[in-house]
């Protein structure tokens, strides 16, 4: 809708203009005029410019038309005034035309028409319309006020009702302020800061003004006419041809007459405005306005009082027009510049400071600024600087300097306004930070601002102060550009009137000192040193009083600056009360330490401040307990001095305090005086070493001990009175309980000074070692009687610190600072600062050391006795009354200990050197003996300590402590710790920072190099501490020739083996492996052969197994001598350096073979010398590993039975070059010289006597340097032992002639060249000691007289520990046959076998738990003799408990199953421990638990051979005739006993044998076990087996075997008679010996059952007997078994069948079972009936028909006596045995005598089975009749 209506308003005036254009009367016309005029000033009056022609499209004509009416009409009553004579009546009819005032009122109209019209940049401007306008405001001026007056209040239009004003900056699309400044200027509000562009739309000025009067109305339009008319060029072209340009300025002057005044200038400079950027277009109009405008507006600006706001858009003016045309020419700048512009510019700034408001101040400073970017200068002002000035200023940012010199200027002039100052001094200030360049700063000050800004200082506030002090923090931050005046003015602010000045500059001086951004030479020129002396006075003698009593803003303002200088502690507020003097004293606090800086490194400074009698001064104020300390802290600055001079102070200290009282005083008073000397001594030693000799020879150390112990005296005479009397003696008045603190403060800085004086200084540890020794300070600290509880901890906390080479607690500079001393001036009492440690500061410097080494190199132990001084001191204070109320603390030292010795190496070495454990247990015996809390962290120090070394001393004395009755069991369990230890050299050299740097060993002589046949390096090395990339390789070795053929071995910053051969110039990398820190490794390299390309193979092995492999250049070998280097010549860093070991090294002119690499880790890192020796010498368990098994199986023989590689020995005897001792550092050379036998070669035996043909000779060298005089050779090296001990093993190899020797030469990095003793660490262990004290056999004994599980548990472990990687206990344990008597030891019953014992025993053999099953079957088995002695023993484990014993042979089971990894080796351990032979020992003689069965079965038949071998077959064979019940129990296993042949002798035999088993039934049952794998093994097994076990076992021992009264057990041998009757040569034989007849007879006495039955029909019918079981019936088998076709395949099996059916054992239901089968069987075909009668089956039956009816009778009359006899209720049911087993109840039917049998096989013997009531009398008789009558059946079938 507005859309639509605008159109149609639009189409209205379109329609009313057009009606104007075709009216010809003047009267319509005006008519119309005033109509179109109206409307269209309501319609567009507010357009956009730029749209106007777009939306009345006769805008060009109608801007046309109405500027020819407005001059028509002007010209028109300027006529009419003329031809009238009225000058002046002219200007009024034109005012009265513009007010509206006339016929048609449309005057008005037309002017604010024309001026919407020409706002639009394509208005069209007809000539004369500029010079009329321009007359009209003349004419308008010049008419006076009170014509006007009618009229002044008419407003006919509302579009005549307000000034619109734009920013003068806007109109030259400009910010105020310049960009390069606006993020600076941070004063300036947001309007000053603004970036608004030019505008020339209406509601977007800066203000809006209410009009006032129609007069300043009329001059406010007519000028913006003008202002839209200088859009055109030829506006100005008119103006200035006209000569109107004058007139137009001077309307300045007419209209400052009239009440308009402001609005008038303000439009008119924006006209003007609008104008200059008309003719930056144009240079003859800029060169016009150069000659006019700046002239008249810069003298007008002099002379004239122009209003403030208008004084300041001039000066915008000014700035914004010159700034606008200097991108064309500088004419206008350069005008400016002529007439006096920075003046008048200046005069301005200040006039707009003093009478403007904050915004007009803001906004003329930042115009301003736009000078700065305007022409400038190319040369400089000055060149007195101590810098080379730039050469130009085109480089520089800011371009004139005048306006920065005039900004300066006015911020001098300008004394009483504040605010401008302040507005002036950020714009100042923002100016340097344009160009941060040091040409930039240069060209500012060149100026000497700050010299002006300085001499200003003390009337600024303390805001714009501090902003100077700023701004010249970042000057010489960016560029040290300052003038030495300017520094001579900062300096003389110190001599302020001020106090607050005094106190801002002296913290600003001393901050930049202490940043270095200010060069203290400087200072000194400037004269800061010479006004410091005059501070250097007592507080009360500085010029401050007045001034601070006077003005308590100033005396707050000091009081504030003193707290942020952190110059004003609570000590001044407890002893100053006035707060007068409270500054005062700050002050003097401050100008001290101003004074501590500024002589800090600066020998010069320090000079001056002598030789103005400073330091005089300084020491007078030492008598002042506040002054005092920051005396000191001047003074010790300066004694630090140049830190590689010797100080001069330090002797004037120590002079001090030898002269402040006696030794012994106690005066509170001089002890604090004396102890903030020496905390200043202890920083002063702290940041000058050099200083500490300078403590030593001025006698500091014999002070220190004397005071020590001078006070002891004191306190022990106190000590003594106070016992004898309870209040305190006349002659201590000083001396009160409470005083003992400070007393102990004094001895812990005293200690604190020692510590800090004796760290990293040799020659002062060396001389407290002679001449003062440590144990004094034992003696003294015991005698002061303050060590107790806390102060305990103080004190080892003060010790530790002399102990250690760093602090403790340890830091560094990304840790916490270290707790120690501080000086005096940074603490009250510096004492209190030296806060003890506890639980958490330990595990803090735990976590600290662990992940930092500067940290853990902090904790080296320099003075390993103080660790000895503190046991004694424990110790003594343990001894007192009430030490139990300490214990914690105690116990928290013990901690700290351990935690040191153990934070590394050095310090373990450290320590047992000097046999600290023994010391321990010397001084704390009885706490050991204690369980307790102390006795754990005693027991941990020890393990520490001795765990490096054991010293023999040392050793006997822990054992003393097991010789104590009930000693507790911590002891013998850290024993055992101790006894632990990896498989390490003894010796090894140690390559570190601390010790040695490398080795040089003499050049080898004259040999081919490299090798033809290769060569092997082999060596073992301990990496403690890789090096980091930048330090490069850890160098092992390093071979090379004269000619640079190098061979080289490192270890990359990664880890990874490094190889450079001879040949080949690049390394070679071995990424397979990664040395892990913390280990040893066995390390063989070997390079050689031939391969494609020339290329050998270069092998890695680590601990004896292959670990890479990787193709090397070889290249071909030349005679020369060979140089060999172990280690770098390169010297590590202080905190960051490799750290790794060396042990032996051996070097191999040929290739290793795996054999020979892994048989140089087997003889271990202690042995060198001749490789050939007997290998069984150096023979332990620890290499028999799954791991060594696994990676190389071939290996399997080597680790078993070493001795049995010899040959091996003597290969590498044959390829070895030189082997290098670490203990004693000697290089032993192989030389071979060929052999002259004087003989015929042809002589076999001299060949083989003299083989091989080369004999060794190792030759060591010594350093040519000490040549010896004697002509006799040395002797020789021991060959082949080990290093640890003299009483090592020495193998029994001959000794070679030695040709000469020479001592390897050592160099360390660094200028100290060490001796081998102090470069070779030795590591001695318990288990390389126990031979001194007894050796295993005290061990063994030590384990006898043990009680207890965890004793027992202990003594066992430690055992196993003593024989870890030790060859000479392994051989010692053997030779007295330990395992032996260990395991008759664990057969007593005091030993708890429990599963702990039993995993330690599986330990000691090799075994640890698999992770797949609770089993002991980890690994494989080791220790053989261990494993036969204490695992197979029986006797030991049956005490022990069921779920033991069943975890004993589930783990042997399992090491020998298929599953097992390694059950093929295992197999063959248990056949060389024997231990079928073992076992069937054992089931002779003990009854072995059923739930064992299943295991044992997987036992013996995975170590059976398969198929199962002759002496296998044999060995059970043996058993079951020695177990049987009628063979004697021992038996020889080499041949089993033929049972048929001796039956009368076995029946002898039998009853004295038979108390040796537990029950007969019980070696029963474990037979059944036997019978049963027997069975198993002959099934299994096929012909090949039978055929053996035909050949073992003969018929006889078959039916020998089946006399038994286990019913199982001949089932078990009729099944394997029934194997053995599958050879028909045995068949027949058996058929002629009447076998079955015999098998009948022999069973007819024993227990029947189905199952026995179903064996013999299987046997009848040729079925496999061994697949009827119990669980199979014998009818529905038979069923199954029968056919019309069956056939009898034994015929005479029938006969046993008929025998035992009528066997009185023989149930009616078994019998009914067994004749129905063979009723059935016999109806099936005729060959089987024939079969039948053949064997007189009738007969048989016959006979069995009449011995039941005879039986059926007696049973009658049994039961009816048994009635009788039983009538009672409670016999009612029993029954009677007239058999083996008696006979069931006529109700129990199927299969009664196999559930009898059944019960047997479990272990039930007949005495168990059957109750004693049962076995009557009758029995006998019984047996007799069943007898009797069995033999008639017997006797009429074999009639037959």
């Amino acid at each position: 809708m507005n859309i639509e209506r605008e159109i149609q308003r639009t189409q209205e005036i379109e329609a009313i203009w057009a009606q104007y254009r075709v009216l010809l009367s003047k009267q319509e016309k005006l008519q119309v005029l005033k109509d179109f005029l109206f409307k269209f000033l309501e319609c567009f009056w507010q357009v956009d410019p730029k749209l106007l022609h777009y939306r009345f499209k006769h805008a060009a004509d109608a801007t046309r038309e109405l500027q020819t009416l407005f001059i028509s009409e002007i010209y028109v009553r300027i006529a009419d005034s003329l031809r009238r004579k009225e000058d002046s009546q002219s200007s009024l009819q034109i005012y009265e035309y513009l007010c509206g005032i006339s016929s048609q009122d449309e005057g008005t109209f037309l002017l604010l028409a024309l001026e919407a019209l020409t706002r639009s940049p394509s208005a069209l401007i007809i000539t004369g319309m500029t010079s009329t306008i321009v007359s009209v405001l003349t004419n308008l001026l010049s008419i006076p006020s009170h014509a006007v007056a009618s009229t002044s209040q008419r407003s006919p239009s509302n579009f005549f009702s307000t000034f619109n004003f734009p920013p003068i900056y806007s109109y030259f699309s400009m910010p105020l302020c310049p960009p390069p400044m606006s993020s600076n200027m941070s004063g300036l509000n947001a309007t000053a800061t603004s970036s608004l562009t030019a505008s020339t739309r209406i509601g977007k000025s800066a203000s809006d003004i209410p009009m006032t009067s129609m007069m300043g109305g009329l001059c406010y339009h007519l000028l913006a006419i003008l202002q839209n008319l200088f859009s055109s060029p030829k506006t100005i072209q008119e103006l200035i041809s006209s000569n109107q340009l004058k007139s137009l300025l001077e309307i300045f002057i007419l209209s400052s007459q009239g009440s308009d005044e402001l609005v008038v200038h303000k439009q008119l400079i924006r006209c003007l405005c609008s104008m200059m950027m008309c003719a930056s277009r144009d240079m003859k109009a800029m060169v016009v306005l150069q000659q006019e405008v700046i002239p008249y507006l810069l003298n007008l600006m002099k002379k004239s009082s122009l209003a403030t706001v208008i004084r300041l858009e001039l000066c915008l003016f000014f700035i914004f027009a010159i700034k606008k045309s200097s991108s064309m020419t500088l004419v206008l700048f350069e005008e400016f510049q002529k007439n006096g512009g920075y003046a008048v510019l200046a005069e301005n700034i200040l006039f707009i400071g003093e009478n403007g408001t904050k915004e007009e101040r803001m906004q003329v400073i930042a115009a301003t600024c736009h000078l700065l970017f305007i022409g400038g200068s190319e040369k400089f002002l000055t060149n007195d600087h101590h810098l080379a000035p730039p050469t130009s200023t085109k480089a520089v940012t800011v371009k004139n300097i005048n306006v920065f010199k005039m900004l300066l200027t006015v911020f001098e002039m300008c004394n009483t306004q504040l605010k401008l100052k302040t507005e002036l001094l950020s714009v100042i200030l923002s100016i340097f930070s344009l160009d941060k360049s040091a040409e930039g700063l240069f060209y500012l000050e060149q100026l000497e601002p700050f010299k002006i800004l300085f001499s200003q200082f003390d009337k600024l506030n303390l805001s714009n102060q501090k902003s100077i002090l700023n701004l010249m923090d970042n000057i010489l931050l960016w560029a040290d550009v300052f003038l030495p005046e300017e520094y001579r003015y900062y300096c003389q602010l110190l001599q302020g009137k001020r106090p607050s000045t005094t106190i801002l500059v002296m913290s600003h001086v001393m901050k930049l000192i202490e940043n270095q951004k200010l060069n203290r030479p400087l200072l000194r020129k400037a004269g800061l040193i010479t006004q410091l002396t005059e501070y250097a006075v007592h507080p009360n003698g500085l010029p401050f009083f007045a001034a601070l009593r006077q003005d308590q803003d100033e005396l707050k303002l000091s009081e504030l600056l003193l707290k942020e200088a952190k110059c004003f502690p609570a000590e001044l507020q407890d002893q100053l009360e006035n707060q007068v003097e409270r500054v005062i004293w700050g002050i003097s606090r401050l100008a001290l330490d101003l004074t501590r800086v500024a002589l800090t490194n600066s020998t010069e400074n320090q000079i001056q401040f002598k030789d103005s009698n400073g330091m005089k001064k300084i020491y007078g104020l030492l008598a002042d307990e506040i002054q005092r300390k920051l005396a000191l802290h001047v003074i010790s600055f300066v004694a630090i001095g140049d830190t590689s001079l010797e100080s001069k102070v330090v002797p004037d200290l120590i002079s001090e305090l030898q002269s402040s009282g006696g030794t012994g005083s106690l005066n509170l008073t001089m002890l604090r005086k004396r102890q903030d000397i020496l905390s200043s001594l202890c920083y002063v030693f702290r940041n000058n070493e050099v200083a500490k000799t300078v403590f030593r020879m001025g006698g500091g150390f014999i002070w220190t001990v004397s005071v020590l112990d001078g006070i002891g005296q004191v306190m022990e005479k106190r000590k003594k009175v106070l016992s004898e009397d309870s209040q305190p003696a006349e002659e201590f008045p000083e001396i009160t309980v409470e005083t003992d603190l400070e007393i102990f403060g004094f001895l812990k800085t005293l200690l604190h000074t020692l510590s800090v004086v004796l760290t990293n200084d040799a020659s002062n540890q060396t001389y407290f070692r002679e001449h003062i020794h440590f144990s004094t300070l034992s003696q003294t600290l015991q005698a002061c009687h303050l060590i107790e509880g806390t102060r305990a901890v103080e004190l080892c906390d003060s010790l530790l610190n002399i102990a250690v080479k760093g602090t403790w607690p340890p830091s560094c500079p990304k840790h916490a600072p270290p707790i120690q001393l501080p000086p005096p001036w940074e603490s009250g009492n510096p004492s209190d600062e030296l806060i003890s440690t506890d639980s958490t500061s330990l595990s803090q410097s735990r976590a600290c050391t662990s992940t930092c080494s500067q940290c853990r190199e902090a904790l080296f132990i320099e003075n390993p006795e103080i660790f000895k001084l503190i046991i004694q001191i424990l110790s003594a204070a343990l001894r007192k009354k009430d030490s139990h109320q300490h214990l914690s603390y105690y116990v928290y030292i013990l901690q700290v200990l351990s935690y040191l010795t153990d934070v590394m190496q050095f310090n373990q070495q450290k320590l047992s050197d000097i046999d600290l454990a023994g010391d321990i247990i010397t001084c704390f015996k009885d706490a050991l003996l204690v369980s307790s809390e102390l006795q754990a962290n005693l027991l941990a120090l020890i393990h520490k300590v001795a765990s490096f070394n054991v010293t023999l001393e040392g050793l006997m004395k822990y054992l003393s402590l097991m010789r104590e009755p009930n000693f507790p069991l911590e002891i013998l369990e850290n024993f055992v710790e101790l006894a632990k230890r990896e498989n390490i050299p003894v010796h090894y050299a140690d390559f570190t920072k601390n010790a040695l740097g490398y080795v040089h060993v003499p050049t080898l002589s004259d040999r081919m190099w490299p090798p033809n046949k290769g060569y092997s390096l082999a060596f073992w090395i301990h990496i403690a501490a890789l090096p980091t990339k930048e330090l490069g390789n850890i160098m092992v070795c390093c071979f090379e020739t004269p000619s640079r053929q190098k061979l080289e071995v490192s270890i990359t910053p990664d880890g990874i083996f490094d190889l450079t051969a001879p040949s080949s110039k690049d390394s070679v990398k071995f990424p397979d492996f990664i040395f892990q820190v913390g280990k040893w490794y066995h390390v063989v390299m070997s390079h050689g052969g031939k391969g494609i390309g020339n290329k050998g193979s270069a092998v890695l092995y680590i601990n004896g197994l292959f670990t890479s492999q990787t193709k090397v250049p070889t290249g071909k070998g030349a005679l020369s001598k060979v140089a060999i280097r172990f280690g770098s010549t390169v010297a590590p860093t202080s905190i960051v350096s490799p750290s790794w070991q060396l042990g032996n090294v051996f070097f191999f002119e040929d290739i290793l073979t795996p054999k020979e690499a892994f048989l140089m880790f087997i003889l271990g890192p202690n042995y060198v010398g001749g490789l050939e020796a007997d290998l069984t010498d150096y023979r332990v368990y620890d290499f028999i590993t799954a791991k060594n098994l696994i990676a190389q199986p071939e290996l399997e023989g080597l680790l078993v039975d070493p001795s049995t590689e010899s040959q091996l020995m003597h290969n590498l005897q044959e390829k070895l070059a030189f082997a290098f001792s670490i203990r004693n550092m000697v290089m032993a050379q192989s030389v071979k010289i060929p052999f002259f036998p004087t003989s015929s070669t042809n002589s076999p035996t001299v060949t083989r006597t003299l083989a091989p043909s080369y004999a060794r000779i190792f030759t060591t060298h010594r350093s040519n340097s000490a040549p010896s005089l004697s002509t006799s050779p040395p002797p020789s090296p021991t060959i082949g032992q080990h290093t640890p001990t003299p009483s090592s093993h020495v193998s029994h190899v001959n000794q070679p002639h030695v040709h000469s020797t020479s001592t390897a030469t050592f160099v360390a990095t660094g200028t100290n060249v060490c001796s081998p003793p102090s470069n070779v660490c030795t590591r001695m262990s318990v288990k390389e000691m126990i031979g001194n004290v007894g050796g295993i056999s005290s061990i063994i004994y030590l384990i006898i007289t043990l009680k207890g599980p965890g004793y027992q548990r202990a003594g066992i472990q430690l055992l196993q520990a003593l024989l870890s990687y030790n060859a000479r206990n392994v051989a010692a344990i053997n030779s007295i046959c330990g395992y032996e008597l260990l395991g008759r030891l664990l057969r007593r019953e005091h030993w708890h076998l429990d599963e702990v014992l039993l995993a330690i025993i599986f330990e000691q053999v090799g075994l640890t738990r698999s992770q797949r099953n609770p089993s002991f079957s980890n690994g494989v088995i080791t220790n053989l003799p261990a494993f036969k002695y204490l695992i197979l023993d029986w006797v030991i484990w049956k005490r022990a408990t069921a779920s033991v014993q069943k975890l004993l042979f589930k783990s042997l089971a399992d090491l020998v199953d298929s599953t097992h990894e390694l059950s093929t080796f295992n197999i063959r351990r248990f056949r060389e421990a024997k231990v079928m032979e073992i076992f069937f020992r054992m089931f002779q003689e003990f009854e072995i638990p059923g739930f064992l069965r299943s295991d044992l079965t997987i036992i013996l038949k995975s170590i059976m051979s398969d198929p199962p071998s002759t002496s296998d077959l044999q060995m059970i064979l043996n058993y079951l005739v020695a177990t049987h019940e009628n063979h004697p129990t021992v038996i020889n296993y080499s041949s089993p006993t033929k049972l048929m042949e001796t039956p009368r002798t076995i029946r002898r035999a039998v009853s004295f044998q038979k108390e040796k088993f537990s029950g007969q039934i019980s070696g029963f049952s474990t037979r059944t076990f036997i019978l049963k794998v027997l069975l198993e093994l002959l099934v299994s097994g096929g012909e090949t087996v039978m055929d053996r076990f035909s050949q073992l076992c003969s018929l006889d021992v078959l039916f020998g075997l089946i006399r038994t009264d286990s019913l199982v057990n001949r089932i078990y041998i009729i099944k394997i008679l029934d194997l053995v009757l599958q050879d028909p040569k045995i068949y027949e034989s058996f058929e002629m010996m009447k076998g079955f007849h015999l098998l009948g007879n022999f069973m007819a006495p024993y227990s029947l059952s189905e199952e026995l039955f179903g064996t013999l029909f299987c046997m009848l019918l040729g079925k496999p007997a061994h697949k009827y079981t119990d669980a199979t019936h014998l009818r529905p088998f038979l069923v199954n078994c029968t056919s019309p076709g069956i056939s009898i395949s034994k015929p005479s099996a029938i006969y046993p069948i008929l025998v035992l059916v009528g066997a009185e054992q023989a149930t009616p239901m078994l019998q009914h079972t067994v004749i129905k089968s063979l009723h059935d069987l016999y109806l099936q075909n005729d060959q089987v009936k024939q079969n039948f009668m053949v064997n007189d089956v009738i007969r048989l039956l016959c006979d069995l028909f009449s011995t039941e009816l005879d039986r059926k009778e007696m049973t009658v009359r049994e039961n009816m006596g048994r009635k009788i006899l039983f009538s009672s209720p409670g016999n009612l049911g029993r029954r009677t045995s007239d058999s083996p087993v008696a006979r069931r109840p006529s109700t129990d039917v199927h299969r009664t005598s196999l559930q009898d049998e059944v019960q047997l096989e479990k272990g039930k013997d007949f005495d168990e089975f059957f109750s004693d009531e049962e076995k009557k009398p009758e029995e006998k008789k019984r047996r007799e009749n069943s007898g009797r009558r069995n033999r008639n059946i017997r006797g009429r079938y074999s009639g037959r």
